[in-house]
Formats: C-alpha cells, sequence, structure tokens
C-alpha cells in the first residue's frame, strides 16, 4: 500500500496577529536599512511589493493565517490569488517550467513554488495570466500535422488481391463493437501504394430525466482516417487519428483484405529479457534508427536531436487492444506500460548520464523519442527544422511530425521518416557493428551516474 507523505504541522494563528508580526519584521528591516544607508544617502526607497509578497508567503508557510469571516467571505485579494495559482497549477510540470524559463525565470521546485513565482512575475494580473495559460493549453492539445501508425502484416499482401478484397466492401460498414461500426470508402491504387479511406462511428447512451418520463438519448463520434498498404512492403499504415481507432481500422481492413496482422512490431522484441552488458532490444532498435538508419536518408542534415527521451519503467494493467469494446471489456487483459522520461536540455542523447543509466545500467526499453531533425527539400537553398516523434506500441510504431510554417515541407519530412522506420522494421539494425561500439559508449558514459540528474526528470 502507498503512504501518502503527512502534511506539515503549521499551528493555527488569527490573520491579524500574523499580519502584524509582519509589519514589525519590514518596519525593523526598514529601520536597518535606514541606519545602514544614512550616511551615504538620507531616504531609500520603499521595499518592493514582491518582497512583501515572499515574506508574507515564508510566514504562511510556517503558520495557517485564520481569517476572520463569518459568512466564510474569502477576502478578494487572496482568492484572486489563489484563482490565478489554480489556473497555472492546471498546466503540465513541464509547460510550467517552459514558461518560467521564457520569462527568464528558475525553473526549480514543485508546482506551487512555480506557480507562485510565474504569478508574481506576471504582477498577478488575471488578463495576462488568462492569456498565457490558453496559449500553452492549445500548445499542448496542438495535434502533430501528420501521424502515421504501422502495422506489420505476415507476409508482402498481393496489392491487386487486396484492391479487388475491399471494392467488395466499398461504401459499406461493419460493426466492430458495441455501438461501434466502421464504414469503408473507395481503394485506389498507384505504384508506390494502395490507399482507402475509412470512418469509426462509435455512440454513447445517456439517460435523460429532465422529464416526467426518463428517454433514451444518445452522442456519436465519427474519426475520419486514410489506409495504406505501401508496395512490397509487409505493412498497413493508419494515419492521423489515436490509437482506438486506428487499431479497430486495422483489424477490420485486415480482415476485410485477407491479409494477417502479425500484431507485435518485428525486430523491437518489446517483452525480451536483455543479456549482461547489452541494451534491451527495443532500445538499440530505437538508436539504431536515429544514428544510423535515418543517417541514409539523403535529405536530412547532421545528427537528430533528441529533446526528449522516455522509457518504460513499469506496467498498469489494461484491457486488450483485441477486445473492440475497451472501455466495457470482459476479455483479457494485457500490461501497458508506464513510462519515465528524460529530458535532455539541449545535451547530446549519449552525452546524458541519466539516460545512459537508464539504457545500459537498468536496462529499460526506450519506447518514445521527440527529435529535431533538419531537412533540406529538393531544389532547397536551406534546411527547415521539423519536430519528430516516434512511439513504439505493442502491435504497431507510430511516428508524428509537428505542423510548420511550410506544410509541404513538414509533409515531405514526414514521408521520408516514414520510409525509413518500414524499412527500419522489415529489415531489422542498419549497421550493427556501429551499435556495438554506440552500446559501449553509452555504457561508459553510464558509469558516470550518480543519481542526482532528477531535476531533468519529466512527470
Amino acid at each position: 500500500m502507498k503512504h501518502l507523505r503527512p502534511e506539515p504541522k503549521r499551528p493555527i494563528l488569527h490573520a491579524e496577529a500574523l499580519e502584524a508580526a509582519m509589519q514589525e519584521l519590514l518596519a525593523a528591516a526598514d529601520d536597518a536599512i535606514e541606519r545602514r544607508g544614512s550616511a551615504a544617502v538620507s531616504t531609500h526607497a520603499p521595499m518592493d511589493d514582491w518582497v512583501v509578497a515572499d515574506l508574507r508567503q515564508a510566514i504562511e508557510q510556517e503558520f495557517q493565517p485564520a481569517v476572520s469571516s463569518p459568512h466564510v467571505e474569502i477576502e478578494p485579494h487572496e482568492l484572486e490569488r489563489e484563482l490565478i495559482k489554480s489556473a497555472l497549477a492546471n498546466l503540465r510540470s513541464p509547460t510550467l517550467k517552459s514558461i518560467a524559463n521564457s520569462l527568464g525565470l528558475p525553473v526549480t521546485g514543485n508546482k506551487d513554488i512555480l506557480t507562485n513565482r510565474i504569478g508574481r512575475d506576471l504582477g498577478w494580473d488575471a488578463d495576462r495570466v488568462a492569456r498565457l495559460v490558453a496559449r500553452a493549453e492549445n500548445a499542448d492539445l496542438q495535434p502533430p500535422a501528420h501521424l502515421s501508425r504501422m502495422f506489420a502484416l505476415r507476409d508482402v499482401p498481393d496489392l491487386a488481391s487486396v484492391q479487388q478484397r475491399l471494392q467488395y466492401v466499398e461504401n459499406r460498414y461493419v460493426k466492430v463493437g458495441l455501438a461501434k461500426w466502421f464504414g469503408f470508402g473507395g481503394p485506389t491504387q498507384t505504384a508506390e501504394e494502395l490507399h482507402i479511406s475509412g470512418a469509426y462511428r462509435s455512440y454513447q447512451a445517456q439517460i435523460e430525466t429532465k422529464s416526467n418520463e426518463p428517454s433514451l438519448k444518445s452522442s456519436n463520434q465519427t474519426v475520419n482516417m486514410s489506409i495504406t498498404f505501401p508496395s512490397y512492403r509487409s505493412a498497413m499504415l493508419v494515419g492521423n487519428v489515436g490509437i482506438t481507432p486506428a487499431r479497430t481500422a486495422a483489424r477490420a481492413t485486415a480482415k476485410a483484405a485477407a491479409v494477417d496482422l502479425l500484431g507485435f512490431v518485428p525486430n523491437v522484441y518489446l517483452n525480451a529479457s536483455p543479456l549482461r552488458q547489452e541494451l534491451h532490444p527495443t532500445t538499440t532498435f530505437i538508436l539504431d534508427f536515429i544514428y544510423n538508419r535515418l543517417k541514409a536518408v539523403p535529405e536530412l542534415e547532421g545528427t537528430p536531436n533528441v529533446t526528449v527521451a522516455r522509457f518504460k519503467m513499469a506496467n498498469v494493467e489494461e484491457h486488450s487492444w483485441q477486445d473492440a469494446d475497451a472501455e466495457n471489456a470482459t476479455g483479457p487483459r494485457t500490461r501497458q506500460p508506464k513510462l519515465h522520461g528524460v529530458k535532455l536540455d539541449g545535451r547530446y542523447l549519449l552525452d546524458s548520464p541519466a539516460a545512459c543509466n537508464l539504457m545500459a545500467i537498468e536496462q529499460r526499453p526506450l519506447l518514445d523519442v521527440s527529435m529535431d531533425l533538419r531537412c533540406r527539400q529538393p531544389g532547397s537553398n536551406y534546411a527547415d527544422l521539423h519536430q519528430v516523434k516516434i512511439s513504439v506500441e505493442t502491435d504497431h510504431i507510430a511516428v508524428s511530425t509537428s505542423q510548420s510554417v511550410d506544410q509541404q515541407g513538414s509533409q515531405f519530412i514526414h514521408d521520408r521518416v516514414t520510409a525509413a522506420m518500414l524499412d527500419q522494421i522489415q529489415y531489422g539494425l542498419a549497421d550493427e557493428p556501429r551499435m556495438n561500439a554506440l552500446t559501449v559508449q553509452i555504457r561508459a558514459q553510464a558509469a558516470l551516474h550518480d543519481g542526482d540528474d532528477s531535476p531533468a526528470f519529466l512527470d
């Protein structure tokens, strides 16, 4: 059982007594400053508001103020500050640290310290805080411009046969779960791929009790997507949707096209136990892709800059994705990985002792990386910077590329990275000897880890 950390005991004192004590401290400090400065200057400026606010906060950390209010009417000034802090506290810790850094503030401390620091810097201006929080929330919720989920197939399919079978279900739908359906569009084939559109529609029932007689109401959600079979590839790509619709689409399309989903990613070996002195096979797979496979992409310039690396630390139970109705599943259960992230703050991944310790000593699987890539399109005189994320799931790998000013540029780099990942899945490691050398380097760097990198770890 997890034991909660006891809250520090703070004596309760009348708020006016604490205020009087604070004013005495301020007066004593004021007198001391006046005496020390009297030889040089005759007057001094009053203390800044932030000094007073910091002193009040320090006192309230030691004593619990009891404010006089028979009808529990919260003092407006206190209420406004608490609401501002509450709005900031709704943001994720990495987002708060990013905001603090952009304001030139220290990024250390817990959420309470960060919200106080940011609120004070903004002058406790509710309008400024509201605009800042809205921008941060929009950034957190901004979907990637391009997202491809790659599901491995048992064999390279005959696309002519696949097209014929998918034409059979064109403009038809099939039931895929409780109040859930999947509809097929018409397939189109080129020399490079076979493409089909699809729609996942789910309904949620509610009981309406506003009138005398209860009635059954429903709400529905439709998710449109694209499904692609690349030529000469044992893979199916589902584009620009979340995990549940993507898995539903992959199962339904595989059944209609008479192809077999593997249900795992070849050459990743997610559940393998690594040998001594070796990295986890999943980590090796991802590092080889970043530092070897992407080097073969001619449009990419320089070494990929990994900004965040996330590792599998533990498992929590969840329903198998094979049960179409995940919310009310009764089928087999699997273990969902709990991830632990290392923010690299501009450091090269292999120069981070914390990351190398997780890879080499603890042998944790590297499941998720975010990185900056520089790509020069054909005919362009300069290279654009793009943010790309690679995520390893139990049954597929996802590649997502963030929005950029140049829409064609982000699509171009996304297609190149996706093609490289398809190669990695189908053929395995691109340069095994170099990976062996990288493993030695990682182990050497891990030996420098002193356990004091906790500020770099993400929530």
